[in-house]
């Protein structure tokens, strides 16, 4: 209510400068009248009785009319006044209760960071009860069923505090006798550590942000038990310490005091042990020191937004804080800025009128001392002069002040402009940095989903094997054997399989190439998600709800900000650390920066050219028209664009047969992002006024004009094109405005007749329907979207994935495991591919593999008569590595 009082006084205050000014210029005009009838008393003072009232007359008046527009700017300054008063009172309101909130949320966060700390302390507790007990339990005349009860309650601790082999471990331990869960605490456990510890040094090797430390880890790999726990301890931060410094260098670079001096300390200490430290935990502590400072001094120099923006800031977690700092101390200073401008110009209103409102005065003082001049009245005559010299003097005064508002208004809303310019760019790289962070947090979630599936696996795996001896009759240690060695078994396949995968060459490429396509998609805001959603249907639509960063991206930056404090602990340091903020999501796309399609499209053959070269159907990107731009329908009514649904009729028109008619939509297309519009101004009614319409379109959209006689994009329109509309009449283009902005756009499918009109204020023009892709879809930097969904990227060997993908048309005498499709139509294969996709629910499945897909296709696809197709595809992203013929033996 105070917001909308405020907004209404604010309102009422420039009105009331806009009435003073009208008062003032009318005052004005009777104070020329007056000045005119004395001068003609002047001229005919023989006709003095006469003329002398004549002149005293209109004097009179215009003393009355400046004494209104005086009156008029004393209202406006009073209303102005109002209107600031309670703007202040409002912005108090917000300000309490934010800071309340604020308050509340510290509240909060304090509380789970005090909780989370109590069980960090809780956890290291029970590991040493549980390492005394377990000491306890392995000595070897130990009594089983006394021991027992001791060991469930080790179990039961792993389970809730292990990695996933160590907690699958206990928990299938939990569940059998006393004498297994005896074992376990004696070998188990050991065994499911090492297994996690594997795990740990593999994700290493394949997602650390360090080069030095994926080499060490693969090296590692290839050794023994007792050498991975030596890499996670030791070997890791070794390998890191150039990087670590490096790091820390780039975390100082426009840093505060504070966090300049805690790097240098750690950079002077000299040691592996000091770096890391300020990694993981010091430098945010003293980041947010540094923003405190900063927070201070900014609510003390700032104008009221700013200050009540710091103030809540200073009150809330070190999280809200760091958001003030980075984006919200640019918008706030905007809106002080905004309003100093939008004060400037309501007191420029208000001090021009006062201007004229003296000059007015000071001519009513002068036309009255000659109308007392005329009846020969000296002193009345005097008093009117003196009143005319202060009303001049006050006029000269008020001027000045109305040209300095001016000015400051001015000057406001160029600072108002750049404010903006730099949140929006501080917006951008918070949104660069939530992406970043969320892609970690998925990387993190689908290592330990891994993990957990090979001990699952190995666990279960011994379980069949202990199974299978006791089935056999074999008594409770041949059984306990059988079970050890499944396990090992199992545990070395998985290191085997690891090391192979970190050997196979598509398979390292694939993971070079996932980091800079991470980079592309963080930066790409002009991707036309809603051209793509409208072309790969129902699986598109699930890549673009598995893509890290098109969801909560707060949750993202806040686990950033968590999983950096968190990585204190001494051997998990470096592991969450590389898991944090630099590693990639698995198979979230190819390197669209490693080979740009400009340099692999030259050396292209003719169906890449004709398929993907600039200007083709296949590329064209959605061209769209703001949500509320209204759409003529079939039946004379409008309605905004973005309420049509499939099925509304509009009215169409063919330019060329100039055929129109009511025809269905078809479909509705919408994509959000950076987008370049065009407003196009047309003249309504010709030369029997002024009167102008408006419309907002992507600047590639195409508009019909009928001098030209062809489709031209909106922003290519110039000033004296003429617009069709639906009576075979035009309306003339006088004018467009281009911006580039982040907006939510729509456009059409119509069926039959491919326009619609859209309306320039009151007239309909005639617009083509969309021109979203067909074909692939294109996402920029050499990335394309099949119609099935599949993303096809840059390919360090082929050059690109659809050169890899068509490499399969033709035989390879070097590699005689290469099989080759019966089709060798570059365009029919594809679609092939795009049919194998949409059969994958039927695919035979790899457990070690979610990539691997072997898809049956009820038909012969290859030369040697293999009937399924072989797919190597990220499910999550639809990012495709390869795809090939192969038979499967039943």
């Amino acid at each position: 209510a105070a917001a909308a009082r405020a907004e209404s006084l604010a309102a009422k205050s420039a009105k009331a400068a806009y009435e003073a000014r009208d008062a003032a210029n009318s005052a004005a005009v009777h104070a020329e009248n007056a000045a005119a009838a004395a001068d003609k008393a002047a001229d005919h003072a023989g006709e003095a009785a006469t003329a002398a009232a004549e002149s005293t007359k209109h004097a009179a008046a215009a003393k009355t009319a400046a004494d209104a527009a005086t009156a008029a700017v004393a209202k406006a300054r009073v209303t102005f006044d109002l209107a600031r008063e309670v703007e202040a009172a409002e912005l108090a309101d917000r300000t309490t209760t934010a800071l309340e909130e604020a308050k509340t949320a510290k509240a909060a966060i304090d509380e789970r960071k005090a909780a989370a700390q109590q069980a960090v302390a809780q956890a290291k507790e029970n590991d040493r009860e549980a390492e005394q007990l377990a000491t306890e339990i392995s000595q070897p005349d130990v009594d089983i069923a006394a021991a027992a009860p001791k060991a469930r309650k080790i179990a039961l601790h792993m389970a809730r505090t292990a990695r996933p082999a160590g907690a699958t471990a206990a928990e299938v331990a939990l569940s059998g006798s006393d004498s297994e869960v005896v074992e376990y605490v004696r070998t188990g456990r050991e065994q499911a550590r090492r297994l996690d510890e594997f795990d740990r040094v593999s994700q290493l090797a394949w997602d650390s942000e360090y080069d030095a430390v994926r080499t060490a880890a693969q090296a590692a790999l290839g050794k023994d038990a007792s050498a991975v726990r030596a890499f996670l301890e030791t070997g890791q931060h070794q390998a890191a310490a150039t990087d670590y410094r490096i790091r820390v260098v780039q975390l100082m670079n426009g840093a505060g005091p504070g966090v300049k001096k805690d790097a240098q300390a750690a950079l002077d200490a000299g040691t592996t042990e000091a770096l890391r430290d300020f990694i993981a935990k010091g430098y945010y502590s003293a980041r947010s020191t540094d923003e405190r400072v900063r927070a201070v001094q900014l609510m003390e120099s700032g104008g009221p937004e700013l200050k009540a923006a710091a103030q809540i800031a200073l009150a809330g977690p070190a999280e809200m804080l760091h958001d003030f700092i980075e984006v919200g101390q640019y918008r706030a200073t905007r809106a002080d800025l905004l309003t100093v401008t939008h004060v400037g110009r309501v007191q420029r209103l208000i001090a021009g009128a006062a201007s004229v409102a003296a000059t007015a005065q000071k001519n009513a003082s002068l036309a009255a001392k000659v109308a007392a001049d005329a009846r020969k009245a000296a002193a009345e005559a005097q008093e009117h002069a003196r009143k005319a010299s202060e009303s001049a003097a006050k006029a000269d005064q008020y001027a000045e002040d109305a040209r300095q508002s001016a000015r400051d208004a001015e000057a406001s809303a160029a600072q108002a402009a750049n404010s903006a310019r730099t949140a929006r760019d501080a917006e951008a790289q918070a949104h660069n940095a939530a992406q970043r962070a969320t892609n970690s947090a998925a990387q993190a979630e689908r290592s330990a989903a891994g993990a957990q599936r090979s001990a699952s696996n190995a666990w279960a795996s011994a379980n069949a094997a202990r199974a299978s001896a006791e089935a056999a009759g074999k008594d409770a240690a041949a059984a306990e054997k059988a079970w050890k060695d499944a396990l090992i078994i199992a545990v070395q396949k998985k290191q085997a399989e690891e090391e192979a995968k970190l050997k196979s060459e598509e398979a390292r490429q694939y993971r070079e190439e996932v980091k800079d396509f991470n980079k592309w998609l963080a930066e790409s805001d002009d991707i036309d998600w809603g051209a793509i959603l409208s072309e790969g249907g129902h699986f598109a639509l699930d890549v673009l709800g598995l893509i890290p960063g098109f969801g909560e991206v707060a949750d993202g930056a806040n686990c950033a900000w968590y999983g950096g404090e968190a990585a204190s602990g001494k051997s998990d340091a470096l592991g969450d650390a590389a898991l944090s903020c630099a590693s990639a999501v698995p198979g979230l796309g190819y390197g669209a920066s490693a080979v740009k399609f400009g340099k692999w499209g030259d050396k292209a053959s003719g169906f890449f050219k004709a398929l993907f070269s600039k200007g083709s159907k296949a590329l064209r990107k959605c061209n769209s028209f703001t949500p509320q731009t209204p759409v003529l329908m079939g039946d004379g009514r409008t309605k905004p664009i973005k309420d049509l649904r499939v099925g509304d009729r509009v009215l169409a028109t063919d330019p060329v047969t100039r055929k129109t008619g009511q025809r269905p939509v078809d479909n509705v297309f919408t994509s959000k992002g950076l987008k370049s519009l065009v407003t196009v101004t047309v003249d309504e009614d010709g030369s029997a006024g002024d009167t102008v319409g408006t419309f907002t379109a992507t600047a590639g959209h195409p508009v019909w004009t009928d001098n030209r006689k062809h489709w031209v994009n909106a922003g290519d329109l110039v000033v004296g094109d003429r617009l069709r509309t639906p009576d075979n009449g035009t309306a003339t283009v006088v004018g467009t405005r281009g911006e580039t902005r982040v907006q939510q756009v729509f456009n059409l499918s119509v069926q039959d007749i491919n326009t619609f009109y859209v309306l320039a204020g009151e007239t309909p023009v005639l617009v083509h329907n969309a021109t979203c892709p067909v074909a692939f879809a294109d996402l920029g930097d050499g990335n394309f979207m099949s119609p099935g969904g599949l993303i096809y990227g840059a390919d360090r060997k082929h050059g690109h994935k659809i050169d890899h993908v068509l490499a399969h048309t033709v035989a390879d005498p070097s590699r005689p495991t290469h099989t080759v499709f019966t089709e060798i139509d570059p365009i029919k294969l594809l679609d092939l591919v795009d049919d194998a996709w949409i059969r994958k629910g039927r695919a035979i499945r790899d457990p070690n593999d979610s990539f691997k897909f072997t898809i049956p296709m009820d038909k012969v696809v290859g030369t040697k008569g293999e009937d399924h197709i072989q797919m190597a595809v990220n499910p999550d992203t639809g990012q495709i590595l390869s795809a090939y013929p192969v038979s499967v033996n039943n």
